[in-house]
């Protein structure tokens, strides 16, 4: 039922145990996904004509379907930019963070400044 599975996360109990490794899961589609790192199993296959690629989550395959179709709906809120998944987002974002970023610092009032010019 959904509550034992909640109730293992309170309780630390992982009853689904890898046989080719240590690993333990709460739940048996984590180790069902987990076993095929060692059996090689890549059920999500590209339906793309040409494309060879096949995933073992289906999350990579919609990951990966979107670099065909150029779907890129993770939208940067700073400028024009947009990308087909979230970490390619993440990673543009943190250059706008590190651009803008008050690093000059007045030693007088301790203002900061994006830059040491006027």
């Amino acid at each position: 039922s959904y509550l034992a599975q909640h109730l293992r996360i309170h309780l630390g109990v992982k009853p689904y145990h890898c046989s080719y490794c240590e690993k333990s899961f709460r739940q048996l589609s984590h180790l069902q996904q987990h076993t095929r790192i060692h059996t090689g199993d890549r059920p999500y296959k590209c339906p793309h004509p040409g494309c060879e690629k096949a995933f073992t989550q289906l999350s990579n395959l919609q990951s990966h379907q979107r670099q065909h179709n150029k779907d890129k709906p993770y939208k940067c809120p700073n400028c024009y930019r947009a990308y087909t998944d979230s970490a390619s987002l993440q990673i543009h974002l943190s250059a706008h963070a590190i651009k803008h970023a008050k690093a000059y610092c007045c030693s007088m009032c301790g203002r900061a400044y994006t830059s040491v010019s006027w």
